[in-house]
């Protein structure tokens, strides 16, 4: 887990270093969303002044392998990771 800020802008990044071969990583994925997501977009929350936003992303060896609907989660590089953000 990484707590990024700039600004007024925090971020709560969960990185789960699963590979894509563990179905519990897609329901982790299912249940971020209905937690998380909303229209599309990620929620932000205002607490104390800040915006917070909660993130996921999984790390696998090859995020190709990754299904469909979950590969926007998936990174195979930390460069990667680090675009997401």
């Amino acid at each position: 887990m990484f707590w990024l800020k700039r600004g007024d802008n925090y971020t709560v990044l969960f990185v789960d270093p699963k590979g894509t071969e563990h179905t519990s990583a897609m329901r982790k994925v299912d249940g971020y969303e209905e937690l998380f997501i909303e229209n599309g977009k990620g929620k932000i929350f205002n607490h104390n002044g800040f915006r917070v936003k909660v993130r996921l992303l999984l790390r696998t060896l090859d995020a190709a392998k990754a299904p469909e609907k979950y590969k926007p989660y998936w990174f195979d590089n930390i460069e990667k990771m680090m675009e997401e953000m």
